[in-house]
Order: structure tokens, then sequence, then C-alpha cells
């Protein structure tokens, strides 16, 4: 959830909560409101208007006998609809995430049938829309088994419920042809990492509706139980199978042995807020409202419309399966000493290298390198092999404001941004996973790929930078091995060695 780069100055009420997160004990079952993070201004943070009452109840009785091209279910009025009776308890959760998700893809597919939602771009509420075919909502058993996604086998009896519902995307083809060729001349180094990719094909795809379909290639590959992505015969067209949210939220029940509570939230939240609700046993899902007035659209730098956010989030909610309560508070405590480092980095910095602007480099009145051979080669033996991206995109792109080294160094132990999730635990498999232990979480493997993904989205360029912030962690983590150890059950020794 890299969207979450909110560079606020931290408040002396959030610094008290996030120094107390270490000893708090949180209420079991959370509970935040759609609501919750919005601005007082925002329009909508107040409850729905009782107005719209009658629409609330006709969109409610339309989920429950699955009338999907109701015509609330087939307009952006839904949205506000759908909001009133989830607050009036017409519809329960999983209800309201199904028919979020159903409203949120229409708003991103411009169909015959979703015409209604184009308002939504011509009144500035959505930047762009998907030329499609067609978007339409059909049970699984009409859909050819190899065109299902996994879930629904592996679920067996609960695909056959009432979140067995598909939504299938016809994408034009002509569209996706122009797509295929556009992403076909990018082709990154294998070596290349997530953060370099992303801000590559930023370049490469300078259309923002190319980057959506970009968002749902990349999502079928890392959630293969949830969707899938098919070429079609007719013209290089493609067809979009998604699965339900709440059948791949039952799905991430069974297989994780700490799950947590998945809360759909409009708008955007900062690091603090994600650190806080996941502390408390929560995780936000991301959703789209038109009026709401800080939607955000550009998750990982690469715009994912009303509609891949939230799926976006259901990767997050996958992996962070693995963490028992004091694991997160672990992470959370580590953003906090991440947020005195990069203070300190602030103050050290003394001006950049005059060079050429390919050969950069920061000056600092202190030098310090990491003693260890994790933390201190840890970013030096890719920057040779990444050194063809310097010469492909501009130095903004990897540090937006030179100088707040938060820009620099995004918050990866508050996104829980690592991506080596399976080969964590190689004894799992994609849809026979079975619960596992905390035992199991290795906790190198999670620094390595957290810290090779911060490096990678600084483009391997700084290597006094890298330097320096590492040999600060490495004393935050060697000066607290005991406080870790008896607060937190995790031994230092085994992340450093």
């Amino acid at each position: 959830m890299k969207y979450r780069v909110g560079n606020n100055v931290i408040c002396s009420i959030l610094v008290v909560v996030i120094s107390a997160w270490a000893g708090l004990a949180f209420p079991a079952e959370p509970t935040y409101n759609l609501t919750h993070f919005l601005k007082a201004t925002d329009p909508v943070k107040l409850p729905a208007s009782e107005s719209i009452g009658t629409n609330g109840e006709t969109i409610a009785h339309n989920i429950h006998n699955a009338q999907w091209d109701a015509p609330l279910l087939r307009s952006p009025e839904g949205f506000e609809a759908l909001r009133y009776a989830y607050e009036h308890q017409l519809v329960d959760k999983n209800e309201f995430l199904d028919a979020q998700d159903y409203l949120q893809i229409q708003a991103d597919f411009a169909a015959p049938e979703t015409e209604a939602f184009q308002i939504l771009v011509d009144k500035g509420q959505l930047p762009v829309r998907v030329p499609a075919v067609s978007v339409k909502r059909v049970f699984y058993t009409a859909v050819a088994d190899e065109k299902q996604p996994p879930i629904l086998i592996s679920e067996g009896a609960l695909a056959g419920e009432q979140f067995g519902w598909l939504t299938v995307i016809r994408v034009d083809s002509g569209f996706f042809s122009k797509y295929k060729m556009s992403k076909n001349t990018f082709l990154p180094d294998k070596r290349d990492r997530w953060g370099d990719i992303l801000k590559l094909l930023n370049r490469k795809l300078g259309d923002k509706r190319q980057q959506l379909l970009y968002w749902y290639e990349f999502l079928e590959a890392n959630m293969p139980e949830l969707m899938s992505v098919r070429s079609t015969s007719d013209e290089g067209g493609a067809e979009i199978v998604m699965g339900s949210i709440p059948l791949y939220l039952a799905y991430i029940k069974k297989t994780s042995e700490h799950f947590l509570d998945f809360t759909p939230l409009y708008g955007q939240l900062d690091w603090n807020n994600l650190i806080e609700m996941r502390v408390a046993g929560a995780n936000p899902g991301t959703i789209y409202h038109p009026n709401v007035t800080n939607n955000y659209f550009y998750p990982h730098h690469l715009y994912g419309g009303a509609s891949a956010f939230v799926r976006h989030d259901l990767k997050h909610h996958l992996i962070l399966g693995i963490f028992s309560e004091s694991h997160r508070r672990f992470m959370a405590w580590m953003h906090q000493q991440e947020e005195v480092i990069l203070k300190k980095m602030d103050s050290a910095l003394v001006d950049f290298n005059k060079q050429g602007w390919h050969d950069k480099e920061v000056v600092y009145n202190e030098t310090r390198v990491s003693g260890t051979g994790m933390l201190g080669s840890l970013c030096h033996s890719e920057q040779r092999a990444h050194s063809h991206l310097r010469t492909l995109l501009p130095l903004k792109h990897y540090w937006a404001k030179p100088g707040n080294h938060r820009t620099l160094f995004p918050g990866s132990f508050a996104d829980s941004a690592f991506s080596r999730s399976r080969p964590l635990y190689p004894q799992l498999s994609v849809l026979g996973l079975e619960a596992w232990s905390p035992s199991v979480v290795n906790w190198r493997h999670i620094f390595l790929d957290l810290l090779t993904n911060q490096c990678a989205d600084a483009g391997y360029y700084f290597s006094a930078s890298f330097d320096l912030y590492h040999a600060l962690l490495e004393e935050v983590l060697t000066e607290n091995r005991s406080y870790i150890w008896d607060t937190f059950g995790i031994n230092v020794e085994e992340i450093l060695k």
C-alpha cells in the first residue's frame, strides 16, 4: 500500500499513541465506520441523508434478490444508496463489499450498460474509463470451468452460496491490442525490482487506462485464486473474470492463522492511520465514493481507478495473515523508529554532489556504514546492475522532495510491503494452504525484502543514503535487542546474521 505516503508531521497525540503501541491492548473487534478517517469538511463525512431512504431500501432489496441490472446497481446513484443501506444495517458487510465492488468496476469500464457512470468523468470525480464491450454479472455455474477463478474450485460448497457471483468484463479489442503493444515495448530486465518496474511503466504506459489494465494483470498474477484475465480470439480483446470479495475474504480466513478484520473505508489514509488499524486487528479496504474529496487512484504510482485499490488491499490482507498481534506491534514499533532515523538523516544532509545528474550523490555531515554483511551490502550489489535505469527516469521519480528522506524511503514497515510471501513458507501451496504458526515467519527474509524494495523505490541511486540509513537501523536493532525479544519475541541476531 504505498499509496499511503503521507508526509504529514506527526501530531503530539499520535506520538503518544505510537509510543504506547508496544504495550497497549486493543479490542478484539475494532470498529471503523466508512468515513472514519475523512476530514470533518468532507461532504461524505456526515451519515447518508434520510431523504434517500427509499433508494437505500430499494438497493438492499436488489442485492438480496441478485437483481444486478436494477437501475441503482447500474448507476452512480448506487454508491450513496448503498452507503445508506449499510449504515442502516439493511445489508451486511459482505453484501456491501460485493455490491460496492460491482459499482466500482462499472465506473472503471465504459460499456453500453455502464453508460450512466460516464458522468463521473464529466464531473471530474473519476479521471478516465477503459473502453469495454460489456460488464455483466453471472453466477459461476454459467461460466466454463477453465474460465472460473480457482478460488471457486478450492472453496467447494461455499461457491454455490450467495457470493458465487462473478463480474465478467469484455475489454474493447482495439484498446486492448494497443495496450499490449505499449506494454510489450517495455521489457524490464529480469533483475529489476518492483519499484523500478512500476516507475518505468508509469513513464511507458502514459495512458492511465492502460495502467489500470496492467493493475488487473498484476493482480491476477499475484491473486490467481480470485480472478483471471484471458486474451480472446476476436482481434486481440480480453475477458476479465472477477471473483467476489466476500468469497476471497472467506478463503483468507480459512487459510490464515491470524485473520484481521477487513474494513471498508472511504478516502486516503496516511501511514499512522494504517499502523493504528493493523495494531488494533483491522486492515483497511480502500473504496471509492464519487463525492469523497480525497479519493486516491494511484497505489504504487500506477493508476488503479475506482476498482483496483480494494483488491490491492486484499493482497496485503492475505500477507498479513502470517503476523500475530505481537508481530504487528513490532512493525508499528519499527515504523516509529524509522521516523526518528529519517529525521536524523534530514538534519545530517549537507548537499548533493554537483556532478551530472546521472551520478548525483548525497553528502552528509557524518558517515556510517552498517557493520553487518546483510545490511551493509544490501543495495550495493544491485546498484551496478540497475545503473541503466538512471538514463530512463529523472531524479524526481526516485526522490520526490530531495532533503525530505521520507519521500526517498517510503513507509515499508507501515505498509508491510514485502512480496516474497510464498518463499516465507514454501511448504504451502497456492490453493491448498494450511494454517501456519508464528514460528514459520522468517524475519530475515522479511527485512531483506522490505529493505531491498526500498532500494528499488529509490532507484539504487544514493549509496551514502543507504549506508547511513542501514547503519542507523542496525544501531536501533542491536541497542534494543533485549527489548525486541522480551516485547515481541523476535530474535535480532536472526535478522542480522
